[in-house]
């Protein structure tokens, strides 16, 4: 809130205005984004996430689980770290070079594990690989024994919107399937941005 010295009155201030902004465009990429996440869910029978980047964390809006699968250790309203899950990796790796520059040069990154990267010049390959395959991978990084793939959501200028991620144990996402369900993850996160453009 600023108070104006003339009248003594309060209005909202800029920072108020930015965060209702982000709050709207979350609100609606997760209401479009449910029904081609839910035909993901269905096709891969993995868990089904969206998130979208704040203050170099990744915020959880979306998550649809498959039916009978023990539900995986994530929530709505979830603050995720970037450098070591799928919806993570995929946010910052389109990051402008400027803001990546001061996000790897200003962070310790916590170790979950001996998978987990914890090395700027590491993290920095691994999100030029994102870029180019357009995918990324957390290899049981944050998690032992969990697998997950994430693909940004972008407009047709590049501009990043969010990401989306599949998840599941390190055997129903492995070496042989991995190729196909990247695939059908860029496809549905095209979807969500065309969905978005068109409103």
């Amino acid at each position: 809130m600023i108070r104006s010295l003339k009248t003594g009155r309060f209005s909202l201030g800029y920072k108020l205005f930015t965060l209702a902004n982000q709050a709207l465009d979350g609100l609606r990429i997760r209401e479009l984004a449910m029904q081609p996440m839910r035909q993901l869910m269905l096709h891969t029978h993995l868990t089904v996430h969206l998130a979208i980047l704040e203050r170099f964390e990744a915020i959880l809006i979306a998550k649809i689980d498959p039916p009978g699968v023990s539900s995986l250790s994530t929530w709505i309203g979830r603050r995720m770290e970037v450098h070591c899950t799928g919806v993570g990796k995929a946010l910052i790796a389109y990051l402008p070079d400027q803001d990546l520059d001061h996000f790897l040069g200003s962070r310790v990154f916590a170790r979950h594990n001996d998978n987990t990267i914890v090395s700027p010049k590491r993290l920095r390959i691994e999100l030029e690989a994102v870029r180019r395959n357009g995918y990324s991978i957390d290899d049981e990084e944050d998690e032992i024994g969990v697998r997950c793939l994430g693909a940004p959501v972008l407009t047709e200028d590049g501009q990043l919107l969010g990401a989306i991620s599949i998840a599941g144990t390190v055997i129903q996402v492995n070496d042989e399937n991995r190729r196909d369900l990247a695939a059908r993850l860029i496809r549905t996160a095209a979807v969500i941005a065309m969905a978005m453009s068109e409103e």
